[in-house]
């Protein structure tokens, strides 16, 4: 590890039904263990925050593009 080097981070929605409650290994556990996207409240790869509330700050424009890449192929059905 590099001191100052960017960081890669999770952050667990501890709202979550399943990690309501829960603290420390505990929830982490349940995370690694039973968990999904929907338990993932914030990500932060190489420093950058990239996920914000449980939806990446890119999404829409990502979902625009992944439909324009389709579109050819549904026309071709």
């Amino acid at each position: 590890i590099t001191p100052g080097a960017p960081a890669d981070l999770l952050a667990l929605d501890m709202a979550h039904p399943d990690l309501s409650g829960l603290s420390g290994e505990t929830a982490l556990d349940t995370f690694v263990f039973a968990g999904g996207n929907d338990m993932v409240a914030d990500v932060w790869s190489a420093g950058r925050h990239l996920v914000t509330g449980g939806r990446h700050i890119r999404h829409d424009a990502i979902r625009a593009a992944y439909g324009r890449a389709v579109a050819p192929l549904r026309a071709g059905l």
